[in-house]
């Protein structure tokens, strides 16, 4: 009959029938069953054993996320990409502060862009990233357009050939904001084109702080 390692061993040692009562095979009974687990421990935390020495994996154990981790990093996450359908013309007395607003979010993401007062409101202290494009209606016109962080303006972009109807003016910043910091964009002169969504405002966060 063959026999099976370790419980064979164990067996040949306590019964004299099976072969074995001496020291040695009581030793064997006492070493097999130790290898034994030492490998089954080994596959079980997904190395090898050699030489009496564990290798590991490399790479480690997997990480997984909790429920509160995944909704703490989605909370992070804030983008908003807004724009115009129509020309926008603020020399009409029904906006006095030169406000540009839009019409249409494209990506709102966490919901901190307010479309009525087109004007966002960060949600936490950190660095975003914002741009904006603006096409300018008519010819022998200029245009200047800044982009204001709590009612002061931070950048400015400028267009004024006067030969050319459709010209664009675009431009783009990283600023460091706190929590309930206010950016909106400003028409400083001139008159906005709308149509075919020529002029956008986006901004995201890029890490918080």
């Amino acid at each position: 009959m063959p026999w099976r390692r370790g419980r064979c061993a164990s067996r040949a040692a306590a019964d004299p029938a099976w072969g074995g009562a001496g020291p040695a095979a009581a030793a064997a009974a006492r070493l097999l069953p130790r290898a034994g687990a030492e490998r089954h421990g080994a596959h079980r935390a997904g190395g090898q054993v050699l030489g009496g020495v564990r290798l590991q994996p490399v790479g480690g154990r997997r990480r997984h996320l909790l429920p509160g981790h995944l909704r703490a990093l989605r909370q992070r996450q804030v983008a908003f990409s807004a724009t115009r359908s129509t020309n926008h013309e603020p020399s009409e007395m029904s906006n006095r502060t030169m406000t540009i607003y839009f019409d249409q979010v494209l990506v709102n993401i966490g919901n901190h862009f307010d479309l009525a007062s087109s004007i966002f409101v960060a949600p936490r202290k950190g660095i975003y990233s914002f741009s904006f494009h603006v096409v300018k209606v008519y010819n022998r016109q200029t245009i200047q357009v800044s982009l204001m962080q709590n009612g002061y303006p931070v950048i400015s972009a400028f267009a004024g050939d006067q030969d050319v109807t459709r010209e664009a003016a675009s431009n783009g910043v990283l600023l460091l904001m706190e929590r309930e910091d206010k950016v909106h964009l400003k028409l400083e002169r001139g008159n906005l084109m709308g149509g075919w969504k020529y002029s956008t405002f986006s901004g995201f966060l890029v890490f918080p702080l």
